[in-house]
Parts: structure tokens; C-alpha cells; sequence
């Protein structure tokens, strides 16, 4: 018996399927678009200058000088002229020559920056689709998993509920139906009832029905004592719980028991729980809502003794 709330029972013909699905943890990848390989940069035509060059230049301008008749004060203007002509073209040239260089080498880096790019996109989407093909297949092969154990499911020997229960519901009946509806919309019955007393027979507090598998969760909220008489309820040294649940175990119900604090402080993780166990049934994902919900804390179940102590200090006044 457990020792704490929550209080999971599944019956045995259940345990017995032993359900495996597997899990598809990866999201399904997002291709990212293709762009065009980066073409590399043309190095200018320009020829890079050499200190020979404008020797050359130089000498040819001091014997031209010498050979040609020209005056005395005309041919140092000449030899002074045609040196500053060499060397105008060769600084000239070498400033050109650096200039295009240094854009050249700029943009053969950002090239090769862009080509790494487009060669690690090229990876990711070849990777991309391969994954989309892995998850597919994945995916496919789940689904034969879910449809077998949902086959085995609908063989089971299940006992409908039957609508008309008039059952009184509390306030926090009410407000975890809100919850529950939220969650697991179209799933929860409530006011129905299963006959084994025709006079008393027994009203799940909520029910979770999954047609499509044949299931049926009845999930109950247990208070440690009466609202108005004070009376000791839900204790585990009382059989009259273990007997009811092991007449839905024995219909081949799911049985799930909150403690009322539970209900009152955690909602939300309650229903997180309820959807751990569906899911671990068949493989329904955990509603994205209830996915990153804090486990729920668990309350100490009570006996009989502890029940009317906890009645005496009005417990259910402070939660």
C-alpha cells in the first residue's frame, strides 16, 4: 500500500500488456534555405613594381642626356626632369600596386569567411534532411507500436460507466474540473456512476475516458475528514477505499488519488501527473502547458488516529 499521495493503481491485465512505445525526443528540424557558393575574387592585372624597373628608367633618361646635343643647362633639366618622371611612375605604380593588393586580400578573406559558411549550410542541410527521413521513419514506427497496444487495449473486458449520478460535489470538485477540462478537453466525465450497490453505488469523482483505447482513469480527491460531522474519511486503516478501488481494478480501471491539500496547492501538477501516466499509456505527449510544471510534493496518507486529530486543528482550514 502506499504510504503517500498520490496514489497510482493499474490493473493488472494493464501491467500485464506492458506497455513499450518509444519516445521521439527530437523536435522535427527546420531546413534553413539555400544560398549560392560564394565566387572567389579576380586578382587586378596590375603588375607589381620592381626597384630594376626604375633603374632602367634612370639610366636611360642619364644617357640620353649625354648622347643627345643638348645644351649644357638644358640637358641637367632634362636629366633632372626625366629622373622625377621615373620616379613619379614608380611610386605611382607601387602606391596603386599596394592599394589594390590590400583589397584583394580583404576580400579573398571575406570569401573564405562565406565559403566556410556556405559549406557548413551545405552540411546542415544535407544533416537536415537525413534527420527529416530518421524522425519520419521514427515516427512511422511509433505509430505501428501505439496501434498494436491500442488493439490489445480494446480486447480488454472494460465496465462503462452509467450517466444519472447525484452525488453532492465540493468547491474544490468544481474547481479541479475547470483544471482537468482545460488539459484534457472532451476527456472528463462527472455524474456518472458504476453499479455494484444499487442503492449506494459507487461515483469516481472525475473520470478520464480515452475511447480510442478503451480506457477509462478514475481519479479521485480524498479529504482526512468530514466537513460538517468531523467524521474520519479516506484512512488507511479502513479497508472501505482498498475495496473500491480494487472493484474498478478488477473492471480494469486506472485508479489515481489526490490528497485534497494536493488539489487545493498544485492543481496544475496534479494534472501533470495524470497526463505522465497517459502518456506512459499511450504515449499521448504531456500537454506543452504542463511540461515544465514542478513534480507535485507528496502528502503522507493518514490513519484513523492522525484523521481526528487533523479534524480537532480544523487542517483543512489552512490549505
Amino acid at each position: 500500500m502506499s504510504e503517500c499521495y498520490p496514489v497510482l493503481k493499474i490493473p493488472k491485465k494493464i501491467l500485464d500488456i506492458d506497455v513499450q512505445i518509444p519516445d521521439i525526443k527530437r523536435p522535427e528540424p527546420t531546413v534553413p534555405l539555400r544560398t549560392k557558393k560564394p565566387v572567389k575574387p579576380v586578382m587586378s592585372k596590375l603588375i607589381k613594381p620592381k626597384n630594376l624597373r626604375f633603374i632602367l628608367i634612370s639610366l636611360g633618361v642619364f644617357f640620353l642626356s649625354i648622347f643627345i646635343p643638348i645644351p649644357m643647362p638644358h640637358r641637367a633639366i632634362f636629366l633632372l626632369l626625366g629622373f622625377t618622371v621615373g620616379t613619379f611612375i614608380y611610386f605611382n605604380n607601387n602606391l596603386q600596386y599596394a592599394t589594390k593588393k590590400t583589397e584583394y586580400d580583404s576580400a579573398l578573406r571575406q570569401y573564405e569567411q562565406a565559403l566556410k559558411q556556405w559549406q557548413g549550410q551545405e552540411l546542415s542541410i544535407t544533416n537536415s534532411h537525413s534527420q527529416i527521413l530518421t524522425n519520419q521513419i521514427d515516427f512511422i514506427q511509433r505509430n505501428k507500436v501505439i496501434e498494436h497496444y491500442k488493439h490489445r487495449f480494446n480486447q480488454l473486458e472494460v465496465l462503462s460507466p452509467t450517466p444519472g449520478s447525484s452525488a453532492p460535489k465540493g468547491r474544490t470538485e468544481f474547481s479541479f474540473y475547470d483544471k482537468l477540462n482545460r488539459y484534457f478537453p472532451g476527456q472528463i466525465l462527472i455524474d456518472y456512476k458504476m453499479v455494484k450497490y444499487v442503492e449506494y453505488p459507487y461515483t469516481p469523482d472525475f473520470i478520464l475516458h480515452l475511447p480510442a483505447w478503451n480506457l477509462y482513469v478514475d481519479i479521485e480527491i480524498d479529504e482526512p475528514y468530514d466537513a460538517k460531522k468531523k467524521k474520519p474519511t479516506h484512512c488507511i486503516d479502513v479497508p472501505k477505499d482498498t475495496n473500491r478501488d480494487d472493484f474498478f481494478l478488477e473492471k480494469n480501471w486506472v485508479v489515481i488519488r489526490f490528497a485534497e491539500e494536493q488539489i487545493v496547492e498544485s492543481p496544475k501538477s496534479c494534472c501533470k501527473f495524470i497526463a505522465s501516466v497517459v502518456s506512459a499509456l499511450t504515449g499521448q505527449s504531456i500537454p506543452e502547458e504542463l511540461q515544465n510544471t514542478p513534480r507535485l510534493k507528496d502528502v503522507p496518507r493518514w490513519n484513523t488516529k492522525k484523521a481526528k486529530r487533523m479534524a480537532r486543528k480544523k487542517y483543512r482550514n489552512y490549505y
